[in-house]
């Protein structure tokens, strides 16, 4: 079909006006209904179950975090010093037998990888896609991790691209303490408040391994994306 037709086909529906019952339930499943508090009461027990209440300290944070992790098969590893986290990398490199690794230029992910002896493909130069799918493991940073969903908020500008949290096996994220927020809600304050207008082209929420249970309902990790999360952070 061309263009022409195409644009011909779409012209036709927008002239039918659309039917009043649509246009409220639109209305009402709209992004502008206000996102749910983190609070203890006032929610179904559904909803609590899923975005439990998550208190105000960074203990409070992390054990949300841990319990979510567990549930999601998300490895979570909460270590003092970088150099706690370079001992935890290379312990996996070994467990893991890693070849090559996928990085980027991201302080704290060179800060905890630049020991390890293996080969490296860096995604902030010009690379080779297929090359990246050949990498054991790609160690991103990320923007926040989130307590109420044990998710990393993860940007182009923070993972390294678009591809290095999805085309490896394995990914490693790395952040610290001070990137711990409570909601996906605090999460996107932060990302305002960095980048004002200029939102970056890329934002996603990693919320354990890539999984689907599409067929017969059989669970099976690593169906678009890696079937193995880790997360480190450093509490120091």
């Amino acid at each position: 079909m061309s263009r022409d037709a195409i644009l011909g086909r779409v012209r036709e529906a927008l002239s039918v006006k659309t039917d009043a019952h649509v246009r409220e339930v639109a209305k009402k499943s709209s992004h502008s209904l206000p996102v749910l508090a983190n609070g203890p009461d006032g929610r179904t027990q559904a909803v609590k179950e899923f975005l439990p209440f998550v208190g105000d300290s960074l203990e409070d944070h992390i054990a949300a975090f841990k319990v979510l992790s567990e549930k999601l098969q998300t490895e979570f590893i909460v270590v003092p010093t970088i150099e706690e986290a370079r001992q935890t990398l290379e312990r996996l490199r070994q467990q893991h037998q890693w070849k090559r690794i996928g990085v980027h230029d991201h302080e704290l992910v060179q800060s905890c990888v630049d020991q390890l002896q293996v080969e490296f493909l860096n995604t902030s130069s010009n690379y080779d896609a297929r090359e990246l799918e050949k990498c054991d493991v790609g160690v991103s940073g990320c923007d926040a991790l989130i307590a109420q969903t044990a998710s990393a908020l993860v940007t182009n500008h923070s993972a390294g691209g678009r591809a290095l949290s999805v085309l490896p096996p394995h990914h490693v994220v790395v952040a610290d303490a001070s990137q711990m927020v409570t909601t996906m809600a605090d999460g996107f304050a932060l990302i305002r408040e960095k980048h004002d207008e200029k939102w970056p082209s890329f934002i996603s929420f990693i919320t354990g391994p890539s999984r689907t249970a599409d067929i017969e309902r059989v669970l099976v990790l690593g169906a678009h994306g890696p079937k193995k999360l880790t997360i480190i952070m450093i509490a120091a």
